[in-house]
């Protein structure tokens, strides 16, 4: 109900009790009429207070839930950018790896190690995530090229860099198709 209604609903009703206790007024000495009018200005102020309490109320809930939906943009936004920061990463590894710069690259595979797990917890993404099971099975392949790398730098194997890069492109392909989606479709 509107506002405007419930107020003149109170008026009315003040209205009807003044009125009431009007033509009962030859019965009534002045301080009893004057408390009775009392009376009718508490029960009006009352039913204000009333409704400004619900228009309080119902102002919290609308701002609660624009609160959650921002919350749930700025998250959005956030995957956006953790997405998008990690494809960035795929690519310095790549390029470390291009120049042979190991150490480096290892270390930014750690780094987009731990960015795929973030990525994997992502309560937005989870149901996609857990849906394809792709990103585990990206998550599991970094590790072995760490562990890969690891061994080389330590000399103790030949290394095939295109399975790495292999690894890193399909990482990347997934990423961004992820991103994709989470962009223009709605998880």
């Amino acid at each position: 109900m509107n506002n405007k209604i419930k107020i003149a609903i109170g008026i009315i009703m003040v209205f009807t009790l003044c009125m009431i206790t009007y033509c009962y007024r030859d019965k009534l000495n002045i301080i009893t009429y004057i408390s009775i009018v009392g009376s009718y200005a508490s029960l009006f102020g009352i039913w204000i207070s009333y409704l400004q309490i619900r228009s309080v109320k119902e102002i919290a809930e609308i701002t609660q839930q624009s609160i959650e939906q921002n919350i749930s943009e700025v998250n959005q936004y956030l995957s956006y950018s953790d997405i998008s920061k990690t494809i960035k990463i795929i690519c310095e590894i790549e390029n470390y790896i291009l120049i042979s710069k190991l150490e480096p690259a290892l270390i930014r595979m750690r780094d987009l190690k731990l960015a795929l797990i973030q990525i994997s917890q992502n309560g937005r993404l989870i149901k996609e995530i857990e849906k394809q099971k792709i990103l585990k099975n990206h998550i599991t392949n970094l590790g072995i090229d760490i562990a890969n790398i690891n061994e080389y730098i330590m000399n103790q194997h030949q290394l095939d860099f295109k399975v790495i890069h292999q690894n890193l492109e399909n990482a990347t392909t997934y990423l961004a198709e992820l991103e994709s989606k989470l962009k223009y479709q709605k998880l």
